[in-house]
């Protein structure tokens, strides 16, 4: 019994993460469309900037998963 336990943990944990990446991609194609549009400064495209914004999305979807 606690070996399947423990398999539906990693099973649950990978699922987790995929669908964690699937939307960050998401947002990432969404939101890298958004500034090359409206980006009137030309600073927003660095990959600091994008890498930034990535990031925090990505803790966002983490801590409220």
């Amino acid at each position: 019994m606690k070996r399947n336990q423990f398999y539906k943990k990693i099973y649950i944990t990978i699922c987790m993460f995929i669908m964690i990446f699937l939307s960050t991609f998401m947002f990432y194609s969404v939101w890298l469309e958004f500034v090359i549009e409206n980006n009137q400064t030309g600073h927003l495209t660095g990959l600091g900037n994008l890498g930034m914004a990535v990031i925090i999305y990505t803790l966002f979807v983490y801590h409220y998963r």
